[in-house]
């Protein structure tokens, strides 16, 4: 089974859509589109009835709802299969966060537990996991600590034959935690922008045939990609 990206011309670049049991890493320097990125993966599979896990450390649930609403990708309807992980309000009053919470992003283990709590309440099978983004649990924690962080919740993402997608943002980082990052996860996916132009690269995919080329995308009511020529 593969899920889809929400972008056609992307899921036909790799063979259509991520393979399930895999953990993939989206990365690019802030303004790059992964949120947007993730709006429209996570729209596309509550449309196609895959439950969602979201966790969010960039805004609370309802600013993620909203943000995702103005790309007209409307999640209301779908209450059921969505399942919000806070992990912003730590930071200041928890106030209703419509989901699970973390009570600090500098507590692995209890945020470990939050998932696989999440996990169990709702039965999580064959679904998608985000957490958007990863960048803040490593600013916050030490980079051993963090990688097995990464190690338990891909192994929860496999043992659940769901696909899961962790967003980065790389000039946060040293190039050494990147690179173990890549080498933890199965998948990894790369934004930047040059010259004006939002671009794209896959970098690894689990069994998965792909071009190692850029291809540039915009943004406008979601991503699209122009797949007519690549850059090495």
């Amino acid at each position: 089974m593969r899920y889809s990206t929400g972008i056609k011309q992307l899921n036909d670049l790799m063979e259509g859509g991520i393979p399930e049991k895999s953990a993939v890493m989206l990365l690019g320097p802030p303004g790059a589109g992964k949120s947007t990125f993730t709006f429209e993966m996570t729209y596309t599979n509550l449309n196609d009835k895959v439950p969602c896990i979201y966790l969010t450390t960039n805004d609370k649930p309802d600013m993620v709802r909203r943000k995702m609403l103005a790309f007209n990708f409307d999640i209301s309807k779908h209450a059921d299969l969505m399942i919000f992980i806070d992990g912003y309000s730590w930071r200041r009053s928890p106030g209703n966060s419509g989901g699970y919470l973390l009570k600090s992003i500098t507590n692995l283990t209890d945020a470990i537990i939050t998932i696989k709590t999440a996990m169990k309440d709702n039965d999580f099978k064959n679904g998608l996991f985000i957490i958007d983004s990863l960048s803040d649990f490593l600013l916050y924690n030490e980079p051993q600590e963090l990688y097995k962080f990464l190690q338990i919740i891909t192994a929860e993402i496999k043992k659940t034959n769901s696909v899961g997608l962790v967003s980065i943002e790389e000039d946060l980082h040293d190039q050494k935690a990147i690179s173990t990052l890549s080498y933890l996860t199965d998948g990894v996916m790369k934004m930047k922008t040059a010259d004006g132009q939002r671009q794209l690269q896959i970098q690894k995919m689990p069994r998965t045939k792909h071009k190692l080329g850029w291809v540039n995308f915009t943004i406008n009511k979601g991503i699209e990609l122009y797949v007519q020529e690549f850059f090495e």
